[in-house]
């Protein structure tokens, strides 16, 4: 959506239904698939050269990748922060990135069987040069 000429509000959700179809856990929730995401991102041309993007990012809690009667507690929700930086000159492109900037600990796999959750990645930030003639 347009907010004016230099600013653009995107978003996106979706909702995910799986289900086993057959088997001891038909009608049960699929482990590590989580039923919400969503995402809300602002676009800022700030210059005809320099754009700034920020989004948030959200997604619910799921079943552990073992849990799959869904008895056992869920993998926590989640909420994230992205911003970057794109300077464009030509054919040109130089892009700073950082993703999830508050650093939320946070896991997307796990097994509860096991013991064991799979952190996903922290703060990180990307540097791209690309070159389109």
């Amino acid at each position: 959506y347009r907010l004016d000429d230099d600013l653009t509000l995107t978003g996106g959700y979706a909702l995910s239904d799986a289900e086993f179809a057959a088997g001891p856990d038909r009608g049960k929730t699929l482990p590590l698939v989580p039923r919400h995401k969503a995402r809300l991102a602002l676009a800022w041309q700030a210059t005809p050269a320099w754009r700034i993007d920020g989004a948030l990012n959200w997604s619910s809690s799921q079943y552990y990748g073992s849990d799959t009667d869904n008895s056992s507690p869920r993998l926590a929700g989640h909420i994230t922060f992205d911003l970057a930086a794109t300077w464009e000159n030509g054919p040109w492109q130089v892009r700073l990135a950082g993703r999830n900037l508050t650093d939320e600990h946070y896991a997307t796999t796990g097994f509860e069987s096991l013991a064991s959750e799979s952190p996903a990645d922290g703060r990180a930030l990307y540097l791209g040069l690309a070159y389109t003639p």
